[in-house]
């Protein structure tokens, strides 16, 4: 009876000992990824502009030299101005048009999955024992004991389950992007993350 309760104390002493780390962490935030510089895919050329690659066109654009596959950071605007140099009419079109823009997306996801399952088992078995004769010790037991007929068994077993889940979320959230790719047709390559 000691070693067993020495076993289970000892299989949950072990237990516990996966969650020693976790401890130090209840009621503090939890560790983030550092925001990163975010690189710009490989520059291939554009079939709106030849001769030019994704990189040219954003150096073309600020006028200032880009280093290939990073996104320039933004310049500096004039004082007091609202919008950037170079801007076209005061009421034109203000989304984002151009590599480096920040997007907002809306993301949402409606899923649904259900799951069924039923099983069912049946054993039948028999078992039967004769004791003919026996050293002739059959002569000792009682005239009512028959030792061809001395044990006799039969049983069956029958056992059914069955199970449903269904599952159902929805997940509406808003997150930041920046347009990495601008392609011919209009369509922008963007790129984000959130933790």
């Amino acid at each position: 009876m000691k070693k067993i309760i020495l076993a289970i104390t000892a299989a949950s002493l072990v237990a516990g000992c996966g969650s020693v780390g976790r401890l130090g962490r209840i009621g503090k935030a939890p560790k983030m990824t550092a925001p990163e510089e975010m690189a710009m895919p490989g520059g291939e050329r554009s079939l709106g502009t030849p001769g030019l690659r994704s990189g040219d066109a954003v150096a073309a654009v600020t006028g200032a030299p880009v280093a290939p596959g990073v996104v320039p950071a933004p310049a500096p605007a004039a004082s007091a101005s609202l919008f950037r140099a170079g801007a076209g009419a005061f009421f034109s079109d203000q989304r984002a048009a151009r590599m480096g823009d920040i997007l907002t997306i809306k993301i949402n996801i409606a899923d649904k999955a259900e799951v069924g399952n039923n099983t069912s088992r049946v054993r039948t078995g028999s078992e039967s024992a004769s004791i003919a004769s026996l050293l002739g010790l059959e002569k000792l037991l009682p005239k009512s004991l028959n030792p061809a007929n001395l044990a006799s068994t039969d049983s069956k077993s029958q056992s059914g389950g069955g199970g449903n889940i269904s599952r159902s979320e929805t997940i509406n959230m808003t997150m930041s992007a920046i347009v990495t790719n601008v392609f011919p047709n209009g369509n922008l390559g963007i790129r984000g993350r959130q933790e």
